[in-house]
This record gives structure tokens, sequence and C-alpha cells, in this order.
């Protein structure tokens, strides 16, 4: 049974949800956007008697893999619109930087050793910000987490840490496994 789709999600006093007729679609709204989650089969939506509080239920049994996927999608949009998410990437090797792209605010620009600079179309609801001193630090936030870290995997997979001098990028509080180089 999943421990995780029968616990109630805690519903902030700034975001609105609101569930649709027939309990399958969730829409939450707060100061930093509005996000749906998708309908999943054999999973309905409920809320609290005070409005505190949503509740994920299931119709079947046979939708018990679903239940904790529910909950966890739904928590992830109350989280997006009430705080939002941030990821921190790191630049490290010599050369490397990042910037916003002087012509267009919505394309990054990435430095990483090619004989080319990368420039990457930086995606509607995601906010990028790059240290303007060292240019080796990017921050990335945004209301949709699934979003935000495929776009951080996308700029991570052009130069992935590599274990003997730990050059690449790299999350902040990522540790890189160091390996030790040739021996005479």
């Amino acid at each position: 049974m999943s421990y995780i789709g029968r616990l109630p999600i805690k519903i902030p006093e700034e975001v609105n949800v609101v569930i649709s007729a027939d309990s399958k679609n969730v829409t939450v709204s707060g100061p930093y956007g509005e996000l749906s989650a998708s309908d999943i089969s054999g999973v309905n939506y409920s809320l609290n008697s005070d409005g505190s509080a949503l509740h994920v239920s299931i119709e079947n049994k046979k939708y018990k893999r679903f239940w904790g996927l529910a909950r966890t999608l739904a928590s992830n949009n109350i989280v997006g619109v009430s705080r939002q998410f941030t990821l921190k990437l790191d630049l490290v090797g010599v050369g490397y930087r990042a910037e916003i792209f002087k012509e267009d605010e919505n394309v990054l620009e990435l430095q990483l050793g090619f004989s080319h600079n990368i420039l990457l179309d930086i995606p509607e609801g995601i906010k990028v910000e790059c240290d303007l001193k060292k240019k080796t630090n990017i921050l990335l936030s945004g209301n949709n987490k699934d979003l935000l870290a495929q776009f951080a995997s996308k700029i991570r997979s052009f130069r992935l840490p590599e274990p003997y001098k730990g050059k690449g990028i790299r999350f902040t509080n990522e540790s890189i496994r160091r390996k030790e180089g040739k021996k005479k």
C-alpha cells in the first residue's frame, strides 16, 4: 500500500485550489503562477471541510501504483506556485562561462571549451540568473519542477563532470567521486 499517497497535502493560505466537477483534475494558483495536475486514471482529489488540505484517493485497488505519483505531482504544483523551485549549477573548468545572450534575453550563452559558443533557448516559466563577476554560477528558478530539472539536465549534458580533474557542469551540492590518475 502506498504510504505517500494517503498523506494529506497541506495548502498554504496564499494558494487557491480548484477541483473539477468529476474530481479528476486539480488546478492550483498562487503568487508564482497557475499549474494543473494531469488526469491520472483511477485517482480522485478532494478537499478538507475547511479547505486546508488536499486528499488523494483511488477508485479501485488496481490503481494503487498511481496513488503516490498523483499525490507527489499535486504536492509539487502546490509548492511551485507558493515558493518556487531553485537549482544552482557551477561551471568548473578553465574558460567555462555562462551569461545571458546580449541580443536576446531569452537565450543562455555557454562557453565550455568548444570551438563555438552554445546558445540555449530558455523555456517559458524558467528564470535564469548568472553571476555577473565570476560568470561560473547559474541560478535556475521556476514553478514547474519537471521543466526546471529537464532544463538543468540539458545544460549539464554539454559537459558532464569528469572524475579525474572534476571539470564540467555540476549542481552546487553535488559531490563528484574522484579517481586516481595514472601511476608511473
